[in-house]
């Protein structure tokens, strides 16, 4: 894998071997060596091969980070490897206030090899007095899914996410998408539309960051880790579908109308 950010699994890792004294050992291959020698000369024999290979990266931070193993970021990168926060374990949501658990949908339009892959993310919101947290659910889907496939996969996680509670699946409101919301409404799940109300994609990822460089949304230690690549990478990464789905989910919560609790007062005579 390659070392996205500084905080990434993989350099946590190197420094709990380098620093901490875990068994093991830690070894980086970049692409070219300070000396300007080539890992694999065979497939990159000449100057001109590598700046064909340069190319296909958006910037320079783009072809660090994949090929050199040296996590520098762009500057007008949206959300930033400090924004990253973790848990170690779920927190135990019956002692917020009230708590929130979505599944979002951001599906691709076809199975072929070279189309997007659909994205499922799980996410709970938990309200105190004052403010709202968003806790990610480890291993959220990424693969190239047909509708049944992935109408099975939402289902199965909206009903075993929180033992207890049936999570509120929101599907990306796209018009040939609107059959899929009917047939996991017909299964008892309730679903519903995530309206773009004028967003375009780079306004949800800025939202999203906005409440990750307000320390309100966590990630699990592993489980997440392309989620987080491709919200780190937005922008440059080819594909971001896992970042668009959480974001999907930290603005639907956003929204989220919770019950009003009734204040309970106590009189004495």
């Amino acid at each position: 894998g390659g070392i996205l950010h500084q905080d990434s699994f993989l350099n946590r890792l190197r420094r709990s071997i380098e620093e901490r004294g875990v068994k093991g050992t830690f070894r980086t291959y970049p692409f070219m060596d300070a000396q300007g020698n080539i890992t694999w000369p065979a497939k990159f024999p000449t100057p001109e091969s590598v700046d064909e290979e340069r190319k296909k990266y958006d910037s320079r931070a783009a072809w660090e980070r994949e090929l050199q193993l040296n996590p520098i970021q762009d500057e007008e990168q949206i959300i930033k490897p400090e924004f990253i926060l973790h848990y170690e374990r779920l927190p135990d949501f019956s002692k917020f206030d009230f708590a929130k658990t979505f599944v979002t949908i951001d599906p691709a339009s076809a199975k072929t090899e070279n189309a997007h892959f659909s994205a499922v993310v799980a996410m709970t919101a938990a309200w105190d007095k004052k403010n709202m947290y968003f806790y990610v659910h480890p291993n959220p889907i990424n693969e190239r899914l047909d509708m049944t496939e992935m109408k099975q996969k939402a289902i199965l996680i909206a009903k075993t996410i929180r033992p207890g509670n049936i999570a509120k699946i929101i599907v990306e409101d796209i018009g040939s998408q609107r059959w899929l919301i009917q047939e996991i409404n017909k299964e008892g799940v309730i679903a519903e539309a995530f309206s773009y109300r004028g967003m375009d994609k780079d306004t949800k990822i800025k939202i999203l960051g906005a409440h990750m460089q307000e320390k309100r949304v966590f990630f699990p230690q592993t489980g997440a880790e392309e989620l987080i690549k491709q919200s780190v990478e937005y922008g440059v990464a080819k594909y971001n579908d896992l970042a668009d789905a959480l974001a999907m989910a930290v603005i639907t919560a956003s929204d989220y109308k919770r019950p009003v609790i009734p204040e309970i007062l106590t009189f004495y005579w």
